[in-house]
């Protein structure tokens, strides 16, 4: 609730002591230099106040203060020699935003100068809540307030300073600046009441010295301000001319770097302002004199000398520069592949990436552009597709050119073995010679089927790699028992070896993957030959399907040599073969290929593969795939 305030004092007398005061102080010339108080017997005021009044009063407005303190007391000191109080104090509001949620400000009241007789409170530097005081009143109205007796204001009689200070009467006049706002207050208090009413006098002194105190106040503020407002200013001008300086080395040094660049930078602002590095000088041999991109577009359509990878003219609007400046970010893989003409007329291939430069509105108004002179890089590296890509080709027909005659040869001989096996039959006791000549050349033709049999495999091989070099290795995903699959490859790979010890252990329930059967067959398959081949024919061979958590796993174990570190981290490289092992069983050809090829499908099905070996203690290979969710 808004507290309602006593109307402040009016109808007072006409005051003449300012009227007085200034044709007293125009009619003497006061020494600067001479004390601000003279002299005087005079205790109390009596005859001959006026007088006394004037002279005291205009010597201390003559004098010039070194700061608003030395002011205050002054102040202080005439109105205590003519004013019959207890107490003078001078005051300021100062105002503090509040935490609270109404946001309303706390006004607190500062002691600032302060002449007692009789008492110590208040006290300079005390300070207490505005509108527990009498200030308050003075601080809504910026009208004076005159309290002759504060035991007939039930107002003032409750407000807590007047217990506090033990208030009878009281004067207060405003400290107000030359723009209306308000200081603080001039006061004088007594603790009994007093007929001030009948002595406008006083209220006018306590107004004129509020007059001049408040000019010294707004003057020593004004000064301080000037002063921190030239102190910034200096320190501002100190920081410019370091930011200017900071900022010529920073050019200096960024155009040291840019010309020190292997690669030619190009910076252009919206306006089309052109900066080169050497290097870019020297790529972009047909723009060394250009300023700006209007001169640098207007020599594109002089004459063509930018193309794409493909030999195609670039048109203006497709320009690298002129994309950036669109807004498009040239970085990654959108790089852009030009060729472009130097001075002696030949093509060089230029890799261009660039990026925009956005202003605080995130507007583009200017790009950078690097240039990368790739051309030999760039032939060899066509020159070596080209290669590969012929060589993909060489592996393809020539795995497809082999497996024909291959597979006709392999059929011939398995006709020819099972002729001779039903001749053996029939004729077992009639011709014994013959029948040995007969199994003679049945080895002879199981030697060739063996040998058909690895030329399959390596041809197969070469095609597979060919494929996955290519990217065209397919796979025919469906859902499989991979149980099942591993249990066929072991069942076949018993009878290939024949003598050799596979051991199988399968969990009871099915382990269903969604993969190729075929493929993931010939990933078993590989695992076994090469656990054949490098272990001894008497050692057993372990084959290990189980589940964990969302996968299944595979695991092959032999009683080989084991593998180093280093060949644990090669084997799935392909064409790399172990020079320190032997192989132990079978036959030695291989072309390095089985395992890179087995890594290669069991990632295309969401698998990872990997080994655990000790040196002399045999290896265990694995593979595992994600279980199948329907």
């Amino acid at each position: 609730m808004k507290r309602k305030f006593p109307k402040p004092a009016t109808n007072l007398a006409k005051p003449t002591l300012s009227q007085q005061l200034e044709r007293d102080s125009s009619s003497k010339q006061v020494d600067p230099s001479q004390e601000v108080f003279t002299q005087s017997s005079i205790e109390k005021p009596g005859k001959g106040e006026d007088i006394q009044i004037l002279h005291d009063v205009a010597q201390i407005t003559a004098q010039s203060f070194t700061s608003s303190e030395e002011a205050m007391d002054a102040t202080l000191e005439v109105l205590r020699r003519f004013l019959d109080c207890q107490t003078l104090f001078i005051s300021r509001v100062e105002i503090t935003p509040s935490n609270e949620i109404d946001g309303a400000n706390q006004h607190t009241l500062k002691i600032m100068g302060v002449r007692n007789q009789g008492t110590s409170q208040p006290a300079r530097g005390g300070e207490r809540a505005l509108d527990e005081t009498y200030c308050h009143t003075i601080w809504q109205t910026h009208q004076p307030l005159i309290v002759e007796d504060s035991t007939r204001s039930p107002f003032y009689q409750k407000l807590l300073t007047t217990k506090d200070y033990n208030i009878g009467s009281y004067i207060g006049v405003p400290l107000i600046y030359s723009d209306g706002r308000i200081y603080g207050t001039l006061c004088s208090q007594d603790s009994r009441p007093r007929p001030l009413m009948q002595q406008p006098e006083k209220l006018e002194l306590m107004q004129i010295m509020a007059r001049f105190l408040i000019s010294h106040i707004e003057r020593e503020e004004l000064t301080t301000q000037l002063r921190e407002a030239e102190c910034a200013q200096a320190e501002l001008a100190r920081k410019e001319r370091e930011a200017h300086m900071e900022a010529d080395r920073h050019l200096r040094e960024l155009n040291a770097i840019l010309d020190a660049m292997g690669d030619g930078m190009l910076v252009s602002n919206r306006d089309g302002q052109l900066r080169v590095n050497e290097v870019a000088r020297q790529i972009l041999s047909v723009i060394p004199d250009c300023k700006t991109l209007e001169e640098f577009l207007a020599r594109q359509q002089e004459r063509t000398v930018v193309w794409d990878e493909n030999t195609q003219p670039v048109l203006s609007e497709q320009l690298p520069i002129v994309r950036v400046l669109n807004g498009e970010h040239l970085v990654g893989e959108k790089m852009v592949m030009v060729q472009r003409e130097n001075a002696q007329g030949v093509k060089r291939f230029l890799s261009v990436s660039g990026m925009p430069i956005y202003d605080e509105q995130e507007h583009v108004n200017g790009c950078v552009l690097i240039f990368r002179d790739i051309h030999e890089r760039y032939l060899l590296q066509r020159q070596t597709q080209e290669l590969n890509t012929r060589f993909n080709e060489f592996l393809s027909i020539a795995s497809h050119e082999l497996k024909g005659p291959l597979t006709a040869f392999k059929g011939n001989i398995q006709l020819a073995q099972r002729a001779l096996r039903r001749l053996m039959s029939q004729h077992q006791q009639e011709h014994d010679t013959s029948i040995n000549l007969l199994e003679k050349i049945q080895r002879y033709l199981e030697r060739a089927e063996h040998q058909v049999r690895l030329q399959t495999r390596l041809t197969s091989d070469m095609l597979d790699v060919s494929r996955i070099r290519a990217g065209t290795l397919a796979l025919y995903m469906q859902r499989c028992d991979l149980k099942q699959v591993v249990k066929e490859i072991v069942e076949d790979q018993r009878q290939v070896a024949e003598g050799r010890r596979i051991d199988l252990e399968l969990p009871t329930a099915d382990i269903f993957v969604h993969g190729d059967a075929e493929r993931l067959g010939q990933v078993v398959n590989n695992y076994l030959t090469n656990a054949c081949k490098y272990s001894a024919s008497d050692k057993s061979i372990k084959v290990t399907v189980i589940t964990e958590g969302m996968e299944g796993r595979v695991i092959v174990s032999d009683q080989g040599p084991g593998l180093t570190l280093d060949e644990q981290t090669r084997v799935w490289e392909r064409f790399y073969r172990s020079k320190d092992i032997s192989i132990m069983s079978g036959n030695s050809i291989g072309l390095g290929l089985g395992l890179h090829i087995c890594k290669t499908i069991v990632e295309q099905h969401g698998g990872s593969v990997g080994l655990q070996s000790t040196v002399g203690q045999g290896s265990h290979f694995w593979f595992t795939l994600p279980l199948s969710k329907t």
